[in-house]
């Protein structure tokens, strides 16, 4: 509100301080969740044995303050997490390259460096992928959200790409197959893995992977408006491998036929009431798409009357994407 210039003003005065405190937090964070996790376990032993009354009512008090402790816990994370979240997105530090740049200023360097901001971050996605707490979906959630936003840095894409941030996305679409319960999860799941396919190791890791390549192809689907602009960025990404994947998508044994239906479709339907951003990137997508996969050009001849006459009419990406 009426605070909101001041307190950019003390941001810029302060921004020191202020990341020396939120990495003072992250650290804590995770330290007490790793000692709440130890604690977990200890209890479920001591009530897996044969215990007296007196001992009984001792562990369910001690249950309750753990219990407790655990709310608390998620709370300061999600605070933390928020807050760091809309730094991330704070137009002054983006321009100047937050995470980028960070780890050069001199008054940082001996405590904070980009790199050790994200390990601490990715290090709380992990804590959450392992832990299955009650609150893990909303929890995981916005740590997502700060890595997105903190990708936005060429450096930050680099460093998750080497981080094993991949791998937690893979066992998190495990664990989350689409459904409304999960929705935002897998949307933010797949934003950020569009984010770091600018890095080769990632599209081989992705294209390797049966379990990806399947949601991938599954999750091209008009039914799901929020994923498919990410998933486009990821399969364009994907079917710049063209030499591999053909093989892979027959040893990963998934049917295209869907994504050639979908694909159509969606082609005609931007077309119809063109929608000029959506059909350069789709048929940018699919463009790359008949490079892989030439025989399946024929389904796709229904389109040449419209696309002959966006060339014919239109100019810039739109022609050069539609010829």
């Amino acid at each position: 509100g009426k605070h909101e210039t001041k307190f950019r003003e003390l941001l810029k005065k302060d921004f020191g301080d202020l990341m020396n405190i939120i990495v003072n937090m992250v650290t804590f964070v995770i330290e007490k969740t790793q000692e709440d996790m130890k604690e977990q376990e200890e209890i479920k032993l001591i009530k897996s044995q044969k215990l007296k009354k007196k001992e009984k009512k001792r562990l369910a008090e001690r249950e309750a303050i753990q219990k407790q402790k655990v709310k608390d816990l998620i709370l300061l994370k999600q605070v933390l997490c928020g807050f760091i979240s809309n730094l991330a997105l704070e137009s002054s530090f983006r321009k100047s390259g937050f995470i980028s740049n960070l780890a050069l200023e001199p008054s940082f360097r001996k405590f904070f460096a980009a790199e050790e901001f994200l390990e601490y971050i990715v290090s709380l996605l992990r804590i959450e992928e392992d832990r299955k707490n009650f609150d893990w979906i909303g929890s995981s959630e916005r740590i997502l959200a700060v890595l997105i936003n903190c990708s936005l840095a060429t450096s930050a894409q680099e460093y998750l790409g080497k981080a094993g941030v991949f791998e937690l996305i893979e066992k998190f679409s495990v664990k989350a197959f689409y459904s409304e319960e999960y929705k935002d999860l897998i949307v933010r799941l797949m934003y950020l893995l569009s984010r770091l396919v600018s890095q080769p190791e990632v599209i081989l890791k992705i294209v390797s992977s049966k379990t990806m390549m399947i949601r991938l192809f599954l999750y091209f689907n008009r039914q799901f408006p929020d994923l498919t602009p990410h998933v486009l960025k990821i399969l364009y990404a994907v079917f710049k491998l063209k030499d591999k994947l053909a093989d892979l998508i027959k040893e990963h044994e998934i049917n295209i036929n869907n994504f050639v239906k979908e694909s159509r479709e969606m082609t005609q339907e931007y077309m119809d009431t063109w929608n000029r951003e959506k059909f350069i990137n789709l048929a940018g997508l699919v463009s790359a798409f008949l490079d892989c996969f030439p025989n399946t050009a024929s389904e796709y001849t229904s389109l040449i009357q419209d696309l002959t006459a966006i060339i014919k009419d239109k100019v810039d990406l739109e022609r050069k994407n539609a010829a």
